[in-house]
């Protein structure tokens, strides 16, 4: 087994035989799985649920009780349309750590709805404490033709840029290169 992949393991699994680290391993997805199932469909209820409440009662809530991976998912069950109109009354900061846990579509499709002094907002967070996501949403916007106004945004100052792996400088300077 290469050494990337005992990385993130327990040292005590690395004491099982190779039948017993598949099946235990085995167990975890099993039981990952079930649970995912279930937050599935609470989040299910809950999209049903949030079509009755005020948007004030919505933004106010969510940063403080939803952890950002599970706003995501419930993004992902409500339309575009009611995501984008409680996201431009989220922080921005919640909506950057949010960001992380979406897909790069349903990313830039919000933050293509989002006010644009919104998006900008948020754009300028990701690319300060997120490069490596506000990387991957250009990207996406750019395929979409979104280059003016949100690409304008992208500002990474010589810190972040140095904490870019190769690759994604490389895609930030073509990216920057659209802007020009």
């Amino acid at each position: 087994m290469p050494p990337s992949e005992t990385r993130d393991r327990p040292a005590c699994l690395a004491k099982l035989s190779d039948a017993e680290r598949d099946e235990v391993e085995r167990y975890i997805a099993d039981q990952t799985k079930q649970l995912l199932h279930s937050v599935d469909r609470m989040l299910d209820a809950a999209t049903h649920v949030i079509g009755f409440l005020p948007n004030w009662l919505i933004t106010r809530l969510t940063p403080k009780y939803i952890d950002p991976i599970l706003a995501a998912r419930t993004a992902e069950k409500l339309t575009l349309k009611q995501t984008i109109k409680i996201s431009n009354a989220l922080p921005i900061e919640y909506l950057g750590e949010t960001a992380v846990f979406l897909t790069p579509k349903m990313a830039a499709d919000i933050i293509s709805g989002l006010a644009h002094p919104h998006a900008s907002k948020l754009i300028a967070w990701l690319c300060q404490h997120k490069p490596s996501c506000a990387i991957t949403l250009a990207t996406e916007l750019a395929q979409r033709g979104n280059t003016n106004k949100l690409l304008a945004a992208y500002q990474f100052s010589e810190t972040t840029r140095a904490t870019l792996s190769e690759p994604e400088q490389q895609q930030l300077e073509q990216l920057l290169a659209l802007q020009k």
